[in-house]
């Protein structure tokens, strides 16, 4: 028979649970989180999730010097604008403390990658937007993308 195997963190231990007592398997759990991966490893992963956050908070901003004149040709005032602009800073203040309860719950991991997802679905659907008609319908649009963005940031935080 093949030995259990205890997951903690990323690493997958086999533990052959008659042989060893319960402090060597508390022994081998505490080796296997964050101080188990190598300085490499680390730096890797640091670099990734610093350019993930770049890149991700690169897409939000990016369209701010061509979307007042594309919103404006969709009818959109400039008092609609600003707050188009303005709501995903406000969700992402209020979203925030959310998600801090949410994390011990889901884990840090989970909350990434479901941060991702909804930023990358929310870019898509932007994308998607433009070719709705002009007026309410543009309009909710931007404000749905900019809220499930600002959610999805708010989870990229944590």
């Amino acid at each position: 028979l093949a030995a259990p195997l205890l997951i903690a963190g990323s690493r997958v231990v086999p533990v052959d649970s008659e042989a060893e007592s319960g402090e060597a398997k508390k022994a081998q759990v505490a080796d296997t989180g964050w101080v188990a991966f190598t300085p490499k490893e680390k730096n890797f992963i640091m670099w990734a999730a610093c350019v993930n956050l770049f890149l991700g908070q690169l897409g939000f901003a990016i369209f701010a010097p061509f979307f007042p004149q594309e919103a404006a040709a969709k009818g959109v005032s400039t008092s609609l604008l600003g707050l188009i602009f303005g709501i995903f800073q406000v969700v992402v203040v209020a979203f925030t403390p959310v998600t801090v309860l949410l994390q011990p719950i889901f884990g840090t991991t989970a909350l990434l990658n479901c941060s991702l997802i909804i930023c990358g679905v929310s870019n898509i659907v932007a994308g998607f937007a433009w070719y709705l008609s002009a007026g309410l319908p543009f309009t909710c649009a931007q404000f749905g993308v900019r809220i499930s963005s600002g959610i999805g940031v708010s989870m990229q935080m944590q």
